[in-house]
């Protein structure tokens, strides 16, 4: 059984406090944290945490990670998502095409 099959043991503040870690964080497995972030999974989040992305994410010596949850929503926060722009008739002549291409004067 791997390290990640086993059933996980919240740390104690005592433990917290040991390791350096705040006591009044909420911290989270990455698969919790992931519930947090549309469309991630538990592998984004600890490559996330691996790049430095989530602020204050803290690796213990099994491998596991531990989140804090303002970390989680500070990426979160910090992250521009591209939406791209529909679009609308009154913009011009310019038709979309059947292969997503603009064809003027269609």
């Amino acid at each position: 059984m791997s390290s990640r099959d086993e059933p996980w043991v919240p740390l104690s503040p005592a433990a917290l406090t040991v390791l350096g870690l705040n006591p009044d964080e909420v911290w989270m497995r990455p698969k919790e944290a992931a519930a947090l972030v549309p469309g991630a999974d538990a592998l984004s989040m600890r490559k996330w945490a691996a790049n430095g992305l989530i602020r204050g994410a803290y690796r213990l010596p099994s491998g596991r990670w531990q989140l804090p949850r303002s970390g989680v929503i500070d990426m979160l926060e910090k992250a521009t998502p591209t939406v791209a722009r529909p679009f609308i008739a009154s913009d011009g002549p310019d038709v979309v095409g059947r292969s997503g291409v603009v064809d003027e004067g269609s």
